[in-house]
């Protein structure tokens, strides 16, 4: 499939190059797998998931305010950015539907995944 869109696309091997936006998925990719294979480790079987969870999206708020403060160019910029019901409506259908319960449920069912084995 890969082939077959890279053919239809016109893709030329010479002029490529992964730009940030690549680089951070990638990135983001790697560390998203990590979390899903600790998960799966026995010692976390018996973890209560709604407590890991909210300490989890914590530490993630801890860790992105400071990114976001700093690179905010003036404090209206927050402001402006949430000021209508339409982007409040987007912000929270994504932050509630997409990532807290994208989390919990995976939190949640991983334990009964099968583990990979190797080879």
């Amino acid at each position: 499939m890969l082939v077959g869109v890279a053919v239809l696309a016109g893709f030329d091997w010479r002029t490529f190059r992964l730009g940030r936006g690549e680089l951070e998925t990638l990135i983001g990719s790697v560390l998203f797998a990590g979390q899903i294979l600790w998960l799966q480790r026995p010692r976390y079987a018996g973890n209560d998931v709604s407590r890991f969870s909210g300490v989890m999206f914590a530490v993630m708020a801890l860790v992105c305010l400071p990114v976001a403060v700093a690179t905010t160019r003036e404090p209206l910029d927050w402001l402006v950015a949430y000021r209508t019901g339409p982007m409040l409506g987007l912000l929270a259908v994504l932050v509630f539907g997409s990532t807290l319960g994208g989390y919990l449920l995976m939190n949640h069912w991983q334990r009964w995944c099968p583990r990979p084995r190797p080879g």
